[in-house]
């Protein structure tokens, strides 16, 4: 099963984004299963308001755990996180 991860940071966190960076990449990078794509969300004005991964051939519960366990989830910058499942009907994932 496919889940789109998305997170949507609290108002007025951007400068702590800097400093987690690495930290929250690095932890993403090392999960398994891979993550197919991903990345920063930015509203119209380009600010950066959150972060989205998909990743394939995990459960929702597991999906949850691997942005739970991140290092902006465990600074407290997210005002909602979302897990939700994908069906592919246009596309393809390599």
């Amino acid at each position: 099963m496919l889940f789109v991860v998305s997170g949507f940071f609290k108002a007025g966190v951007e400068d702590k984004l800097g400093s987690l960076r690495m930290a929250f990449s690095d932890h993403l990078m090392q999960t398994s299963p891979r993550i197919h794509l991903g990345g920063p969300l930015h509203d119209k004005r380009g600010a950066h308001v959150g972060v989205f991964f998909v990743v394939e051939g995990v459960g929702y519960d597991q999906a949850r755990e691997m942005i739970a366990d991140s290092a902006y989830t465990k600074a407290g910058l997210y005002d909602r996180v979302e897990v939700n499942s994908v069906k592919l009907e246009i596309g393809h994932l390599v």
